[in-house]
């Protein structure tokens, strides 16, 4: 493990080399903690693992990989989870011994000539493993399927899945942090089933690793190194009569030099020099690319996936000086007030008045008064209607059957005009709001009950977009 990291440490602060090109393989190390899930009390603990793995590089992003990785956890009657780091001598009881083989196919996101990428993966594999005695090391025993003695062992079958992030350090070296899940899938067990229930699941695995790549490729990001020399058979014919015969001419060719080291040859860079830490971020002219056009080079573009057309501060990631989450340059309304719901183009949603609005106000019976829960409401409701002067609202209020008709018809319509008062107060145009008194009509509830009663008298506003 300080090997690793003294590698490491070497290699962050080396000066980078030359473009190397596109290369088809790579192999690495990694080392983590892993530890089991599910199963039986007591639980293991969380323990160190190491392992190495062998990448080649396929078409449009997949990788096809094999791994070895093998760990030893040890379970812990005093652990009251299944996340304890590390376990005592005296608590220990007993050790399981893993050693996994698999086979995975990865898809990253970025590009290979991205410097940072993102990616998961799946695959399937063996796990080899024992369960022993923590002080002696010996296989503990089971029961098998038909009733017999077994050691505690198996070769079972897995299916892993794998998240992970890797960035390049070097031409050839990335350091990388992995998260993996194995399902223990129970084929190649063969014990008795109630013993099998009782076996853990699961194996979850976190780890770093570093990886070395090599082989050259025809991928991005590099040229096929040229040949020292060329040689050029010409025909050489004599006057005598010796048969002729072609003679050899050796041409010297110029080494192709990079002195910008952006991986591309200084007789097809167009921009020769190009920062060293654009490598891997150039085009097949050497000029650093800009994959979203937004004017900051992908290099020094910390938001390097922009929609077109957004506009972006000095380090490539887009303004939004509404805060309504629609960039600048993209939104069509761009003083929406904060905390409005806006669509696609960053206007205000009008969605939410397609459908009528109903204010359960608790009026006491034959009052018009709005109480406090309803106002809060009301102000949002101002707040959309303000930034939307197309939308014409129709206030209709409503009674319970308590009292007269006719008294309960201007019940109705001071209901409805205190309301509109209210909404005219928050600095909506008058002359778009109608109110009406409905008076005892359209119950939504029965006015046998209180409940019922209560419900009825309300205040509906229908919107009209035009």
């Amino acid at each position: 493990m300080k090997i690793l990291k003294v590698i490491v440490l070497l290699l962050l602060f080396a000066t980078p080399l030359k473009a190397e090109g596109f290369h088809r393989f790579s192999a690495g190390l990694n080392t983590g903690y892993t530890t089991l899930l599910g199963g039986t009390p007591p639980w293991y603990t969380v323990e160190n693992t190491y392992g190495l793995k062998f990448d080649t590089h396929l078409k449009n992003n997949w990788r096809l990989g094999i791994g070895f990785s093998k760990c030893k956890i040890y379970d812990d009657s005093s652990a009251d989870n299944e996340f304890k780091f590390g376990s005592d001598d005296a608590t220990r009881g007993r050790s399981w011994n893993g050693y996994d083989l698999s086979m995975f196919l990865d898809y990253r996101l970025m590009p290979y000539s991205s410097r940072f990428s993102v990616g998961a993966g799946f695959g399937g594999g063996i796990s080899v493993w024992k369960i022993s005695d923590a002080d002696t090391d010996t296989t503990l025993k089971a029961i098998g399927e038909r009733g017999e003695t077994v050691d505690l062992a198996a070769t079972e079958i897995i299916l892993l899945s794998r998240l992970g992030a890797e960035y390049r350090i070097h031409p050839r070296f990335k350091l990388g942090l992995d998260l993996y899940a194995n399902y223990l899938t129970g084929a190649g067990l063969e014990f008795d089933q109630v013993f099998e229930d009782d076996l853990s699941k699961w194996q979850i695995k976190v780890a770093a690793n570093l990886t070395y790549m090599f082989g050259m490729g025809d991928g991005p990001g590099g040229w096929k190194s040229g040949r020292s020399r060329e040689v050029i058979m010409q025909p050489v014919y004599e006057t005598d009569k010796h048969v002729p015969q072609p003679q050899e001419i050796v041409i010297p060719v110029e080494k192709r030099a990079d002195a910008d080291g952006d991986g591309i040859p200084d007789f097809s860079d167009d921009c020769p020099e190009t920062p060293s830490e654009a490598y891997g971020m150039v085009d097949l002219r050497g000029c650093p690319v800009d994959v979203d056009c937004d004017g900051v080079p992908d290099y020094l573009d910390n938001c390097p996936r922009n929609r077109l057309g957004a506009l972006v501060d000095g380090y490539g990631c887009p303004t939004d000086g509404d805060n309504d989450g629609v960039p600048d340059g993209l939104d069509n309304c761009p003083d929406s007030d904060s905390g409005l719901a806006v669509d696609h183009n960053g206007c205000i949603d009008l969605s939410v008045l397609e459908k009528p609005v109903i204010l359960n106000i608790k009026y006491q019976s034959g009052s018009f008064e709005i109480d406090r829960a309803t106002k809060e409401i009301l102000n949002g409701i101002a707040r959309i209607l303000i930034k939307a002067p197309g939308v014409r609202t129709e206030i209709n209020g409503y009674t319970d059957n308590i009292g007269t008709s006719e008294a309960n018809k201007g019940l109705s319509q001071k209901r409805a005009n205190r309301v509109r008062d209210y909404l005219v107060n928050m600095g909506v145009d008058k002359g778009r709001l109608t109110p009406v008194g409905r008076g005892e009509a359209n119950f939504i509830a029965s006015n046998d009950t209180r409940e019922g009663r209560q419900k009825n008298r309300r205040v509906e506003l229908v919107f009209f977009i035009q």
